[in-house]
C-alpha cells in the first residue's frame, strides 16, 4: 500500500517525471501503452530472459552454499564470513573481467567461454572431493569469481 501512495504520489506531484519531448498532458494510459510497446521490443525481452535466468542461478546458489559446505566438515564455521568472501569475490571477478575485456580489449567470447570453462573445473573438483572444507570452500569460491 505504501508502494501504491508513492507512485500516485510521484504521478501528481513530480512534474519532471516525464520523457523528453512529451508533454504535460499526455494520459497516464498513453504513457503505460508506450511503456509496453517497449517492453515488446525483442532486445528488451532478450535482457529479460537472460537477466531472469542469471538471478534464477545466482538465487540456488545462495541457498545452496550453506548446505555445501556443512555437507563438508563437522566442525562449524562461520557463513558470515563465507558470504563477505563471496560478495568479495564477485567484485573481484567483475574487475578482472572489466580489466580483461575493457582496457586490454579482450575478446568478449573467448573470457565468457573462459569463465564457463573455470567454472566447470571448479563444480568437478567439488564433485571430485565432496568432504573436503577448504577445496569446497576454494572452489565455490571461484564459483563466485566468475560470477562477477
Amino acid at each position: 500500500s505504501l508502494c501504491l501512495i508513492s507512485g500516485i504520489s510521484i504521478a501528481i506531484l513530480w512534474d519532471e517525471n516525464k520523457p523528453a519531448g512529451q508533454s504535460q498532458n499526455t494520459s497516464t494510459l498513453n504513457q503505460f501503452s508506450e511503456a509496453f510497446e517497449e517492453l515488446k521490443k525483442r532486445e528488451v525481452i532478450t535482457v529479460g530472459i537472460m537477466e531472469s535466468f542469471w538471478q534464477a542461478v545466482l538465487n540456488i546458489f545462495i541457498f545452496a552454499w550453506t548446505p555445501i559446505l556443512q555437507h563438508t566438515t563437522t566442525e562449524k564455521f562461520n557463513p558470515g564470513m563465507v558470504f563477505i568472501t563471496f560478495v568479495m569475490l564477485i567484485i573481484a571477478g567483475t574487475k578482472v573481467y572489466e580489466l580483461v575485456c575493457i582496457y586490454l580489449k579482450g575478446n568478449l567470447y573467448l573470457s565468457l567461454a573462459s569463465g564457463i570453462l573455470v567454472e566447470l573445473i571448479a563444480f568437478s573438483v567439488i564433485l571430485v572431493f565432496p568432504n573436503n572444507f577448504m577445496i569446497t570452500y576454494i572452489s565455490l569460491g571461484i564459483i563466485n569469481g566468475m560470477c562477477g
